[in-house]
């Protein structure tokens, strides 16, 4: 029994056994003590590693006896097991011959030392300091759509560089201000965060990331990201570029080009003139389209203020608004008119064109009956777009019509206007069809249709008497055949007439009678109306007969259906009768 073995120990041991009666007999035993590896001890050659590279680390385990083995292990597998022993010194070797891979980042190595299977291994850890380029670059927004006046947040991620890359973006090849990012860096993964504030300018604009390696200038690598920004649309109108403002006319066609920057496309544009939207209309000569608006064979009415709104997923807009004028040839702004001038009176008639453009030249001209021929008048001022013709006729042959025509650069007006001149000096003829309505207890709304004013200038005189005294209460006159009769007596009878009268004297009266109500009275007054004429009593008359024998005819009806369940011969003679004598045509 050994106690407290030692290296010396280790020596051959021979046991011998003696017999009484035969011979002794020995053995021999050899006594091998084992002395563990006293240390192991990694030394990096080389630091850091780049792609391929080996023997840059040596695993030295010293002592022992025997020497130890030397091993390398990686994910639990031996991957180099050529241990040298050095008596010399005393110790074991393994210099690592796997070449560096990616792997190795993430993976470590371990080195174990031993000499025997009774005692622990001897352990050491190792990671290798791979240099390596990035493996890979993106940009990926935060949110999708992008959204003109948002901030957005673009993330760069760049993938298996070591040590971490360098991120720098561009932003249409100019370098974005590091203020802006915010970067992060875990297990060989660096994260760079871009705020950007995106316009309407940014749209299709291209963001670079790009990740430099501080080691390998040769591993750079980047990517491009075109921003795809929504925004409302941008709109602008125009006047098609072969028309001018300074020559649209009448009768010519005109169009106008809308233009819209939107993304997304939009998805309806509407056109308006003078705020009133414009819809297809190809017999009116509108014709809408998307980007275009035609006008065919315009006319003045179209002169105005135009616009087109053009709509998309983020809003409306309008464009800036044109405005055209559409020159036209002078028209006549005064009505035909008839004027009664007696022999050798002066009279002043005055011609009133409306035109674009304004410097528009008159003449004028004179026809009859009697000449069949139009002469040219001179005598005549102008003053814009008026002229004016002083006129007198000397004989009956310069009764007539004087025409006024009127021409600019347009052209000449097709219809000129026309003032007929006939011989003044008959009075007007009289009112007709003179009815009172609205007729309460202290007044009446009096309403008459003028009849022909004699040539000259009418104006129109209501009188109202009282029937019980014949007292005139009230002596009105107007320019129209129009009054409001008041104050009137509520309760009473009047007495009214209507005549008309200009220079040359009067026309025929036209009588009516006006009934006020009574103040306690709360009904809707009857209109007063003009004494019934002979004919208009006939048929008066003639409309009651009808009406009585309707409504007994209604009356034997109804009886003779009380009747229709057993009707007898009597009954139906009786109705006979009773037919035959109410109206003797049965």
């Amino acid at each position: 029994m050994l106690t407290n073995v030692t290296v010396h120990d280790h020596k051959l041991y021979r046991c011998r056994v003696d017999y009484h009666k035969s011979n002794s007999r020995q053995a021999w035993v050899r006594l091998t003590v084992i002395v563990p590896p006293s240390g192991i001890k990694i030394i990096p050659q080389i630091s850091p590693v780049v792609l391929g590279q080996r023997n840059d680390v040596i695993c030295s385990a010293t002592g022992g006896s025997p020497l130890a083995k030397v091993e390398w292990i990686q994910e639990g597998q031996i991957v180099d097991s050529t241990s040298t022993p050095n008596d010399e010194r005393d110790a074991s070797y393994n210099s690592l011959e796997v070449r560096a891979t990616r792997k190795d980042l993430s993976e470590s190595f371990t080195c174990r030392a031993y000499n025997n299977k009774y005692t622990p291994m001897l352990q050491a850890t190792y990671r290798r300091n791979v240099t390596c380029g990035p493996l890979s670059v993106e940009i990926v927004p935060e949110e999708k759509p992008i959204v003109a006046g948002r901030m957005v947040k673009l993330i760069c991620t760049v993938v298996g560089s070591h040590p971490p890359a360098l991120v720098t973006w561009f932003q249409q090849g100019q370098q974005v201000t590091p203020l802006h990012t915010q970067v992060q860096e875990r297990d060989n993964v660096t994260v760079s965060t871009l705020l950007l504030k995106v316009t309407r300018g940014h749209h299709g604009r291209q963001m670079i990331c790009r990740a430099d390696h501080p080691i390998l200038p040769l591993s750079t690598l980047e990517d491009i990201y075109t921003l795809d920004v929504l925004y409302k649309p941008n709109v602008s109108l125009s006047l098609g570029r072969s028309l001018d403002f300074q020559t649209l006319r009448e009768g010519n066609d005109i169009f106008f080009e809308c233009h819209v920057d939107s993304n997304p496309p939009p998805y309806k544009v509407t056109w308006h003139h003078q705020n009133e939207e414009l819809f297809h209309n190809v017999s009116a000569g509108v014709l809408v389209s998307e980007s275009t608006l035609a006008l065919q064979h315009v006319q003045r009415h179209r002169s105005g203020d135009y616009k087109c709104i053009a709509s998309n997923v983020e809003g409306d807009s309008e464009s800036n608004v044109v405005s055209i004028n559409i020159k036209y040839s002078p028209r006549c702004a005064v009505s035909p008119s008839l004027r009664g001038v007696a022999l050798f009176e002066l009279t002043n008639i005055t011609c009133e064109v409306d035109a674009d453009p304004f410097n528009v030249s008159f003449k004028w001209t004179f026809h009859n009956s009697v000449r069949r021929d139009q002469s040219q008048v001179r005598e005549y001022t102008q003053e814009g777009l008026k002229s004016t013709l002083s006129y007198t006729p000397m004989s009956e042959r310069d009764y007539g019509t004087l025409l006024c025509f009127a021409t600019n650069d347009v052209g000449p007006q097709k219809e000129p206007c026309s003032f007929t001149i006939i011989s003044a000096g008959f009075p007007p003829e009289e009112v007709s069809n003179c009815t009172a309505g609205n007729i309460t207890s202290h007044s009446a709304f009096i309403n008459c249709l003028p009849g022909f004013d004699g040539g000259l200038p009418q104006k129109f005189l209501l009188q109202i008497w009282e029937t019980k005294d014949d007292q005139l209460v009230l002596n009105m006159t107007s320019q129209t055949p129009t009054f409001k009769a008041k104050p009137l007596d509520p309760g009473n009878t009047y007495r009214a007439k209507v005549v008309s009268f200009n220079s040359r004297g009067r026309s025929k009266p036209s009588k009516f009678i006006i009934w006020t109500l009574k103040k306690a009275e709360m009904r809707k007054s009857l209109p007063s109306m003009v004494p019934p004429s002979p004919p208009m009593f006939i048929m008066g008359v003639v409309g009651g007969i009808i009406a009585v024998t309707g409504a007994l005819v209604i009356a034997i009806l109804c009886w003779v259906r009380k009747k229709m369940k057993h009707p007898t011969h009597r009954d139906i003679l009786h109705a006979q009768v009773i037919l035959k004598e109410n109206n003797p045509d049965l």
